[in-house]
């Protein structure tokens, strides 16, 4: 009988979570798609778009997607899944998962962790990627503003960002 009556409670929390909850997407259009640094696209351009949620409760998550060109038999499209859990109001919290996916090319693949911690407009955000392929960009990221270890198969970066003290507080984005 406490089994039952505890998934009801799970079941209630999740409804009023959901209830609660926003989803907002966006498209996007740029010159050259890059990612820490590094062109994911040959420097041509890329259509991009998102669908995200987030609930008051502090859950958030989504789906972000980008064409690529890594040269000839490579994917063509980056999908990104991602999912967290933040809070706060002057001291900002935040921890996640995002795993990349490319079309057509599974071995490609790979799962990033981050944890983030600010105080009023700046964040640091370190993550820690769990396989990535050498050529990608993932093995130029030392030459950008972040620290890095040795890879593959294991990545550490640490970033640091910047937002005005205005800015409302929703949905992560994936650092694009």
């Amino acid at each position: 009988m406490k089994l039952i009556h505890g998934i009801a409670a799970l079941v209630m929390m999740a409804s009023a979570a959901a209830a609660h909850a926003e989803v907002t997407g966006t498209l996007a259009a740029t010159t050259d798609y890059n990612w820490r640094g590094v062109t994911q696209t040959a420097q041509d351009p890329a259509l991009q778009g998102s669908l995200d949620f987030s609930t008051e409760m502090g859950f958030h998550g989504g789906a972000w997607a980008s064409n690529v060109d890594f040269g000839g038999g490579d994917p063509n499209v980056e999908i990104d899944l991602y999912a967290g859990y933040g809070g706060g109001e002057t001291f900002l919290w935040d921890v996640g998962i995002l795993y990349y996916t490319y079309t057509g090319a599974s071995d490609l693949n790979f799962t990033e962790f981050y944890g983030s911690l600010g105080w009023e407009w700046i964040t640091g955000k370190p993550s820690l990627i769990t396989r990535c392929r050498p050529t990608s960009a993932c093995s130029a990221i030392s030459a950008t503003a972040m620290a890095t270890a040795s890879r593959p198969p294991m990545a550490r970066t640490t970033t640091l960002t910047g937002r005005p003290a205005s800015a409302t507080r929703g949905t992560t984005s994936t650092s694009r």
